[in-house]
């Protein structure tokens, strides 16, 4: 039943992301776990330069949900562009370790 409490982890925060910002009023509250930001990519890059963000997209290429990196990035453009976000509680959750390939 609506309105619900969504709960999105890693890829799937783009998911509730999308959810909510389309349905603002089937959604009472968010989580994101570990989630992944729209700017991940670029920010990535930006950080630890081109070469660690290229082995960052074959490293991605490579995952057991079979979505391929550019699939990643479109979606992220997809999230990135969404316009509304519901005025609800949004909680993150985030384990603590970095993602920088030299660690």
């Amino acid at each position: 039943e609506r309105p619900v409490v969504l709960v999105g982890a890693s890829f799937g925060g783009y998911v509730a992301q999308l959810y909510a910002s389309r349905n603002p009023d089937a959604v009472r509250g968010i989580v994101l776990v570990d989630s992944l930001h729209p700017d991940i990519d670029r920010t990535f890059a930006r950080l630890f330069g081109k070469e660690a963000a290229a082995a960052r997209a074959r490293q991605l290429a490579g995952n057991s949900e079979h979505i391929s990196f550019d699939d990643l990035v479109a979606s992220a453009r997809e999230v990135a562009a969404a316009r509304t976000f519901p005025a609800v509680p949004l909680v993150v959750l985030k384990h603590g370790i970095s993602f920088d390939p030299r660690r």
